[in-house]
């Protein structure tokens, strides 16, 4: 049975120890020597037996052959789990500080010995403890207590070593050669670690290399950073214009339905004028017609007086017979001269008024003259404002296109930038704010490519019956992840099958949803109802945040309108409203809304639950 087990691959090493065991009679019959496989072998073949298993391990730490850490990691696990304690003493190199730290990653190695280990180092080694050094006292202690306690053989005394000392020291001469070839083998491991230090040198300027491309690269992703911040500089500027854009729209939308009012002022004012004048032309026909009656009764008095003249000549003759009737006659002509001159006078003053009325009449033709080049310089105003709208939506159609596919590289990049970064490092918030602002950047341009759509009335609703209660609740969780500050409320919801498009209105809930959370900065709760009744559903989402006034609030479906006290405060362009509004009318349904300042808002939308069909 094997005691003392010697192991080494070195068919050298091991001779020099058994002759060295021999000559000196140390273990006698119980020392093994093993190469590492075989050692390996052992312990795997014994592990359950550990009466088996030997008292004392020597071996060499050879970090270039694999077998001996295999061996030292089986030796580990025995270690543990044995009952009996094994010494084990390995023979490394001090001035290695890689080999006393890997031998001090195994709490079973007892000691450390000296190599390379030959048979005059040995002997020298085992008589230093004769000088006392804290170091060779240990090692020597440790040695002769341990065969001492293995073998029950007492230690030899230091007459007998010396005397062995000058044994060997006589075959120290014989030895020489053997050191001389050690020597030769020495120096070629010495070139084959100088080829090593090539090695590592050229490994070492690739290393700097790899580095300095690393810090290029660190330098184009700050060059990228700060690119970034200036396009979103620039972004804040062009949402800084479009709300000044959008105020000066509301200014000429205002002026232009304040022309439009004045404009039917105007008209009707004009309708009462031509009325008036209408009137005014009858009673002038009126009174034409009446001195043109005039006119004859005079001619008919004129022949009565020309025949009345002639009887008065006739009279004259028979003066005393007719002096009565001429005076009667005289009177009567007076009076009727009277009445001609009454009849004249009318008639003047009526030709003064018809004057008046048509120089009126010539007002009234200039104002409407000029009403109606107003309304054409309106008219025409409006056709350029549509062509101009026309104009707008196509490109905000073709830039929301043209940004699409590059949007989408950008996303890709950044998607994988965020992969290959570590949350710790301290560019990650650089890359994740990044991406947050991708995704509103896509949010915008969907919205825009939807506002092309309504408003050239291509939008189409994909009509599918589905779980109201259902897209409720999807819609509340998708808000509910990216706000987690607030809480979203399901007070009340409906079991009920709709037939709509699910996904435009799972978006007007979200968008009312994220209105609700925005616009609620110190408050953090919002309330969301479902009721049904035999006409219609009501969705309604109600928040306590800094609400609307008043006169905004028949403006909040407007496209880009923002109220103009919060507009700075708050991201958005003024679509998501004007949007939700369009989705709820296509699906014949409409908004309602309540709100005081600084109290909160409370917006609902009613979809009716039957319909003939949906637009």
């Amino acid at each position: 049975m094997c005691k003392v087990i010697f192991i080494s691959n070195d068919p050298k090493e091991q001779q020099l120890t058994q002759q060295l065991f021999d000559r000196y009679n140390l273990f006698k019959d119980a020392v093994c020597f093993l190469n590492w496989p075989s050692a390996i072998a052992l312990l795997k073949s014994n592990s359950s037996k550990p009466e088996n298993l030997p008292d004392l391990v020597l071996c060499d730490l050879n970090i270039q052959q694999e077998s001996s850490w295999k061996f030292l990691e089986a030796f580990e696990q025995l270690y543990f789990s044995l009952s009996k304690t094994i010494d084990f003493c390995m023979i490394a190199d001090w001035t290695d500080p890689a080999d006393r730290f890997r031998a001090q990653l195994y709490p079973f190695v007892k000691d450390l010995w000296q190599k390379p280990l030959n048979k005059d180092d040995f002997i020298l080694l085992y008589l230093s403890y004769q000088k006392k050094d804290d170091t060779t006292d240990k090692l020597h202690t440790f040695i002769q207590s341990t065969i001492h306690k293995t073998f029950g053989t007492p230690p030899m005394s230091s007459k007998n070593l010396s005397e062995q000392l000058l044994i060997l020291q006589q075959e120290k001469a014989a030895l020489a050669k053997a050191l001389s070839l050690a020597n030769t083998e020495l120096l070629f491991q010495l070139e084959e670690k100088s080829q090593r230090a090539a090695e590592l040198i050229v490994a070492n300027i690739e290393l700097d290399f790899q580095n300095k491309e690393k810090g290029a690269r660190a330098a184009e992703l700050i060059l990228a950073n700060i690119e970034l911040d200036f396009q979103n500089d620039e972004k804040r500027k062009r949402a800084a214009e479009l709300a000044i854009a959008n105020i000066e729209l509301d200014f000429q939308n205002l002026e232009k339905e304040k022309r439009a009012a004045e404009l039917k002022l105007a008209n009707i004012e004009l309708d009462f004028q031509n009325l008036e004048k209408d009137k005014r032309a009858t009673e002038l026909l009126i009174a034409n017609k009446e001195l043109l009656f005039q006119n004859l009764e005079k001619e008919k008095r004129a022949a009565e007086l020309i025949i009345a003249n002639t009887e008065l000549v006739f009279q004259n003759q028979e003066k005393e017979k007719r002096a009565d009737e001429l005076v009667i006659a005289n009177t009567e002509l007076l009076f009727q001269n009277e009445e001609k001159e009454k009849r004249a006078n009318e008639l003047v003053l009526a030709n003064k008024e018809l004057i008046y009325q048509n120089k009126e009449k010539g007002k009234r033709a200039a104002e409407l003259v000029i009403a109606n080049i107003e309304l054409d310089f309106q008219e025409v105003e409006k056709e350029k404002r549509a062509e101009a709208e026309a104009k707008k939506d196509e490109f905000f159609n073709m830039v929301s296109h043209e940004l699409k596919t590059p949007l989408t590289n950008i996303k890709a990049i950044n998607q994988v930038m965020e992969k290959a970064l570590d949350k710790s490092e301290k560019n990650y918030p650089f890359i994740n704010s990044a991406g947050n602002s991708i995704k509103r950047l896509e949010r915008l341009i969907e919205d825009l490519l939807d506002v092309t759509k309504i408003n050239a009335g291509d939008i189409d609703l994909n009509i599918t019956s589905f779980d109201l209660s259902e897209a409720l609740t999807q819609s509340i969780a998708t808000v509910q992840q990216i706000s987690p500050k607030h809480v979203i409320l399901l007070e009340n919801n409906i079991g009920i099958i709709y037939s709509g498009d699910q996904f435009r209105i799972e978006r007007v809930l979200i968008n009312l949803l994220n209105n609700a959370i925005k616009f609620s900065p110190d408050a953090d709760l919002v309330i969301v109802k479902a009721t049904a009744d035999l006409v219609e559903v009501t969705v309604s989402v109600q928040d306590f945040g800094i609400g609307i006034a008043k006169e905004d609030i028949d403006q909040l479906f407007n496209r880009f309108f923002r109220v103009s006290k919060t507009a700075m405060k708050f991201q958005g362009v003024g679509l998501g409203l004007y949007i939700a509004a369009e989705i709820i009318k296509r699906h014949r349904g409409h908004f309602t809304i309540s709100s005081k300042l600084g109290k909160g808002s409370f917006f609902a939308f009613h979809l009716p639950l039957q319909t003939d069909d949906t637009d």
